[in-house]
């Protein structure tokens, strides 16, 4: 009545984003505490308006979607919802997108839906997440079925600070690739960031999110501002649509590299007018003014893909990619103690303190920054 935020709305703008499951334990623990100031909480009045929580959250998630059985709620975004269910047909676990339940259903949100759906339909490349299927509801809301990725995102990797430099340029080096695959079907992403790159149980990354990909580019309205401010190239800040190509999606790529290798978002601001002010004319801090045990070349694979002008940047993401694979890495070989003539004990001692010897080897050179993988030849 006072025109205070509601909790709802203040969790929403402290944490971001707040999936739906943590913003109800939230709100349940914070029931729990107030009433036990005023009331005994082992009243029914009270476990039943602590229950109420539950009640909301559940009675917007769906029992079904098409023939799918929704299991839980995965995501919950400004636009749309992200559901785990199981396709009975194949009994296998699958992703669901759809408009939010709670929100009128706009015919931009529609197109948005099938677009994706074509868009995707048309493309197979082992790092771009799969569409299994599109649909409608019997209240005719359109509904998207990919592949169900359960690990983590880009995004989260980054926030844990849980990337190594390796790790880091193998994970762009494929979406680099995925990309310019994209880009040669004639589609541009144009929302390329951390969180629209998972990773499966194996670090395997999937390119998601293909609801903003453009068709054609050049054949559009001269002003739009679709994407995510931060990692807009600076094109896509000025609205300029008709100037957004497979560049703009290697400029974002770009972000998604810096920020990755240097925990830092290099556009940061307070607003979206701060965001777009540096993007168009502030100075990118070179990477290793951060972190100089990065890699020169990393770093200069960065800078050069975050180019302000287009023509100075990758001319296609493969190129990017292949100086990606290029980066100086390191994989020790393992000792080989096959042939060695030695009594049971003794050569499981020798390989338990060689392993042991690695480990601690390893764990050093990884916290100065060393690059692991298998394309350096010096083995010393």
């Amino acid at each position: 009545k006072d025109g205070s935020l509601t909790a709802e709305a203040f969790i929403a703008a402290r944490v971001i984003p707040c999936p739906p499951e943590i913003f109800r334990q939230l709100l349940e623990r914070e029931l729990t505490l107030r009433m036990r100031r005023f009331t005994d909480p082992s009243s029914p009045s009270v476990a039943n308006r602590i229950k109420s929580a539950d009640i909301v959250i559940s009675s917007r998630i769906p029992s079904h979607i098409g023939r799918y059985e929704v299991v839980k709620l995965i995501a919950e975004g400004g636009f749309g919802t992200v559901y785990e269910a199981r396709d009975p047909n194949l009994d296998r676990k699958v992703a669901i997108k759809t408009p939010r339940l709670d929100k009128p259903l706009e015919e931009k949100a529609r197109g948005e839906f099938e677009r994706e759906a074509r868009l995707i339909c048309r493309m197979e490349h082992p790092n771009i997440l799969p569409v299994y299927d599109f649909g409608t509801t019997e209240d005719d809301r359109p509904y998207l079925v990919v592949k169900l990725v359960k690990s983590d995102t880009v995004a989260g990797r980054i926030a844990s600070r849980d990337l190594s430099f390796f790790a880091a340029t193998t994970i762009v080096a494929s979406i680099a690739r995925a990309l310019h695959y994209a880009h040669g079907m004639g589609v541009v992403h144009r929302d390329v960031k951390p969180s629209n790159i998972l990773l499966d149980e194996t670090g395997h990354p999937w390119l998601t999110d293909f609801g903003l990909g453009l068709e054609s580019p050049g054949t559009h309205l001269s002003y739009d501002t679709s994407g995510t401010p931060l990692y807009w190239s600076p094109e896509q800040a000025e609205g300029k649509s008709h100037l957004v190509d497979g560049r703009s999606d290697i400029f974002s790529l770009g972000t998604v590299l810096y920020q990755a290798i240097t925990y830092i978002q290099p556009f940061a601001a307070e607003t979206v007018p701060g965001i777009v002010k540096r993007i168009l004319h502030a100075d990118v801090r070179p990477p290793r003014q951060i972190n100089d045990r990065i890699p020169k070349k990393l770093e200069e694979i960065c800078l050069r893909a975050m180019r302000r002008n287009p023509v100075e940047r990758y001319s296609t993401a493969e190129d990017m990619a292949d100086d990606l694979d290029a980066v100086p890495t390191y994989l020790p070989k393992p000792i080989d103690t096959a042939n060695v003539e030695l009594p049971p004990e003794t050569q499981e001692l020798v390989e338990t303190l060689a392993i042991n010897t690695h480990e601690i080897w390893a764990a050093r050179r990884l916290s100065e920054g060393w690059i692991v993988g298998a394309r350096r030849d010096d083995n010393k």
